[in-house]
């Protein structure tokens, strides 16, 4: 089998294996990435507001106000180049949904009074997988909730959340880890990107059987690598607006 340089797993690189696992292959065996791109700074900078705000007592105008140096850092931190004009219009949207009173009425009700719940480490071993599988859960409450911290530029549909399964991951860290407070209920929050009408709000999800569905995906995802699925000349419904074309065709 192929050399990789892998040393843990996470729900992104299975995530990234489940659309295309040439494109996994390009990123763990040459190490070339899609570019990063300002909504990805968006998110970053939006979550790490949130996450201090309501460690700092909740969020309010000199929060919000402080947003644009977080999209700053965080544009700086993954080599993002983001033009003045586009810097200026990112930051007041996202003031803007922080500013918001009804935004900032669903944000405060949720309480995380301490810093150790929030950007949670997890990690965890699967069954037959040598490497464990490690994640950061963005918030849990005080009555042991996971919460994750979603950016949007549209309107999630009626039962989307169900559809997540990065959540199932999430809960069977806590489980192993002995944190079994949270019963199977997890809350994301939803900022939807909209720099005049911003929208913020939560949506709830109870789940069974989800250590079952993890163990078996990431052992399906191992098994895929043990056989090198990347040689596979299968065209995958990714393929149409992928961004890694050119070093995909270049490496087959």
């Amino acid at each position: 089998m192929t050399t990789l340089k892998l040393k843990h797993l996470s729900y992104s690189s299975i995530a990234l294996w489940n659309r295309c696992p040439r494109e996994w292959y390009l990123k763990y065996h040459f190490g070339i990435n899609s570019p990063a791109t300002s909504p990805l700074a968006f998110g970053t900078a939006m979550h790490r507001t949130v996450q201090q705000g309501l460690l700092n007592g909740g969020i309010d105008d000199n929060v919000a106000g402080l947003f644009g140096e977080w999209l700053k850092a965080a544009a700086a931190e993954s080599n993002i180049r983001i033009f003045k004009s586009e810097f200026e219009m990112l930051t007041r949207t996202g003031e803007n949904m922080l500013l918001d009173p009804i935004a900032q009425q669903i944000m405060n009700s949720i309480k995380s009074s301490t810093p150790e719940q929030v950007e949670i480490k997890i990690e965890f071993q699967v069954p037959g997988v040598p490497f464990p599988v490690l994640g950061y859960i963005d918030l849990i409450d005080d009555d042991g909730r996971p919460y994750d911290i979603k950016t949007s530029r549209y309107d999630w549909e009626d039962g989307k959340a169900e559809l997540e399964v990065q959540p199932d991951f999430y809960l069977t860290a806590l489980d192993i880890a002995g944190d079994t407070r949270h019963q199977g209920n997890f809350t994301h929050l939803i900022m939807v990107k909209n720099e005049h009408a911003p929208s913020v709000y939560t949506m709830d999800t109870t789940r069974t059987g989800y250590r079952e569905r993890v163990f078996e995906m990431v052992q399906k995802m191992w098994a895929g690598v043990q056989a090198e699925e990347w040689k596979a000349e299968t065209v995958r419904p990714a393929c149409s607006n992928c961004r890694m074309k050119a070093p995909c065709y270049y490496n087959k």
